[in-house]
């Protein structure tokens, strides 16, 4: 027999060397020249062969499954087995004001459904906005026609329609082979409206309902449901007359959507209108929120990721991760979410929800929390979460790095460089999140591991908050860093990085004089404004600005400050070699706050 080859295996070359060993086995043809034979011929077509059904079976193997399989067509089946719809592209979103001035002066004005705004006076370039719903302006006592909090959507309607073609009937049941299909690839799914017509003669169509879950179904629901299809494409499905009414021969579907361009469409904009709104033409918009929300579709990956998880959660919230899920599968606006009882921060009966978007130090609009909750008191019997902006804190790195300068031809730039990137790296695998351990070793470890010619590291773990105080007003500042500080008795400090909580150079005014500053602890609980002289010495202001809980970690003070650049970081120095992060607290690592002396 030919030699065995294993499955991984696919190379041309080791199939023709096992076919070229089997036939040399042979008594006739032992002293057989194949390289210079037609045989050779032969055996290439063999091994052409075999390569490609391995490697078609190779490959139709992986497309079975959901966790193997790389074809996004292959993915989005997979998915729908589970009965996951993969998150599509996702309009962006504004809030804005709209002021009418009529001919007249009638009781009201509507603002219809669809109606459109455009960012900027050139048309070519313009991201159309659309409203989704009509909306009345009523005449106030100031005899003027205003709209507060409107609700604005990226995107073009779309609309297809569909007449249902019977095949056959079966116990009053119509039977059909068609598909509802729709064309476009940049749908927002939360936008489709389908509406069915009895014949062309109906003009009093019915408006059906998307349904994500059979639950309260029966065969008189006017629902329809929403499918993946292929790779990008999405189909619509209704019922059967078991759950869900079905459609009869005859019918004209009618289904419209937004057309996006997903997270292009996010941005501070100036909205303009474009047309008349019940024939007047002076219209004044002024923006509230800018737009956001808006997101690409699902990854290939996140379907694979969410898919199972989706399948487990079923529709409702239970425990944290059934939230965290659901949040993360119909929110793609934010990027990471921790669930936790209130029991953890004396709000028995309570879910705390810590959400961060998609921004470095970013809090998450008022109107996507109120989507937030509204959505989830559907999931859960729960009262209503809690929902909360994250706090946000930094790794701060300082220490020595010693390396044996023999075994590089790397400028010590460039090695930092390396551990910077690393610990970037890093970051954006295992710390950049809630929950999460910051330990010394872990980053002396991938400090070392950056280099091959890094010998040893010594480095400390401190926690940074950054502040952007209002400028000239005085305002207190509190937070906590849920980790001990470290604390000595005043006096026995010798430098910086033995101070508990030292902050960034500020300038304040002091004495008529705007004067560099700091603030310091003084190792039993008082926080002290320091001067820094013209010589670079620093000299403390009598009196105390703030206190220090070392068991806690609360840092509370009173300041105003004169300027700043980019903001004041305090710097806590801690009491453990770990970080220790929960709750509404969020950290990670930022170039900035890397200190480290490269050593030879």
């Amino acid at each position: 027999m030919a030699q065995f080859i294993p499955p991984a295996d696919l190379d041309f070359t080791a199939y023709k060397n096992s076919l070229k060993a089997f036939l040399k086995s042979q008594d006739r043809f032992k002293d057989y020249d194949f390289e210079g034979s037609n045989l050779s011929v032969l055996i290439d077509i063999l091994s052409y062969n075999a390569y490609n059904q391995a490697h078609y079976l190779n490959m139709v193997g992986s497309e079975m499954f959901l966790d193997t399989s790389i074809l996004r067509e292959s993915i989005v089946s997979h998915a729908k087995e589970l009965n996951y719809t993969p998150r599509s592209r996702v309009s962006a979103r504004a809030r804005v004001s709209v002021e009418i001035v009529p001919n007249g002066l009638p009781s009201s004005v509507t603002i219809p459904k669809n109606y459109g705004f455009k960012t900027s006076s050139s048309q070519s370039n313009a991201i159309k906005f659309l409203t989704d719903q009509p909306l009345i302006a009523r005449k106030d006592a100031n005899n003027r026609y205003i709209v507060d909090d409107v609700d604005i959507f990226e995107g073009n309607i779309v609309t297809e329609r569909f007449t249902v073609v019977a095949t056959s009937s079966q116990n009053g049941s119509v039977i059909y082979n068609q598909r509802f299909i729709l064309q476009s690839e940049n749908i927002d799914v939360s936008s489709i409206e389908v509406t069915i017509q009895a014949d062309s003669n109906d003009n009093m169509p019915t408006t059906y309902e998307r349904a994500t879950t059979l639950y309260g179904l029966t065969n008189l629901s006017q629902i329809f449901f929403v499918r993946g299809y292929k790779s990008n494409h999405y189909e619509i499905e209704f019922g059967d007359n078991v759950l869900g009414a079905a459609l009869l021969a005859g019918n004209i579907v009618t289904v419209s959507y937004r057309d996006t361009i997903g997270e292009e469409g996010n941005g501070s904009f100036v909205f303009t209108k474009t047309g008349t709104i019940d024939g007047s033409s002076s219209i004044t918009v002024t923006t509230l929120t800018r737009a956001t929300g808006g997101a690409e579709r699902e990854s290939d990956d996140s379907i694979k990721y969410n898919a199972v998880r989706h399948f487990q959660v079923q529709e409702r919230a239970v425990n944290e991760s059934d939230f965290d899920i659901l949040i993360r599968e119909n929110f793609p606006e934010i990027q990471q979410c921790n669930v936790y009882g209130g029991e953890k921060v004396a709000q028995y009966g309570k879910v705390m929800i810590a959400l961060k978007p998609f921004n470095v130090e970013g809090i998450v609009e008022e109107s996507t929390k109120s989507r937030i909750i509204e959505f989830l008191k559907t999931k859960t019997l729960v009262p209503e979460p809690v929902i909360l902006d994250p706090e946000y804190y930094y790794v701060g790195i300082t220490g020595n790095v010693y390396y044996n300068v023999n075994q590089t031809t790397l400028r010590e730039n460039q090695i930092l460089t390396n551990i910077h990137n690393a610990l970037l790296a890093l970051n954006n695998k295992e710390l950049g999140d809630f929950n999460t351990i910051a330990s010394q070793s872990l980053i002396a470890t991938t400090i070392a591991d950056s280099n091959p010619m890094i010998t040893a590291v010594d480095v400390k773990l401190s926690m940074v908050k950054r502040w952007f105080p209002e400028r000239g007003v005085a305002k207190t500042f509190t937070f906590t860093t849920d980790n001990t500080i470290q604390s000595s008795n005043e006096g026995a400090y010798t430098n910086t990085i033995n101070y508990g909580v030292t902050s960034s150079v500020f300038q304040k005014i002091v004495s008529d004089q705007i004067t560099n500053c700091i603030i310091r602890d003084n190792g039993i609980g008082t926080l002290y404004l320091y001067v820094i002289s013209l010589d670079g010495k620093l000299v403390k202001v009598v009196e105390p600005v703030g206190t220090v809980n070392y068991v806690t970690g609360e840092v509370s003070f009173v300041l105003d400050v004169y300027d700043y650049t980019p903001y004041i970081a305090f710097t806590c120095v801690l009491g453990s070699n770990s970080i220790v992060i929960s709750k509404d607290k969020f950290i990670s690592v930022d170039t900035p706050h890397i200190a480290l002396k490269l050593i030879k």
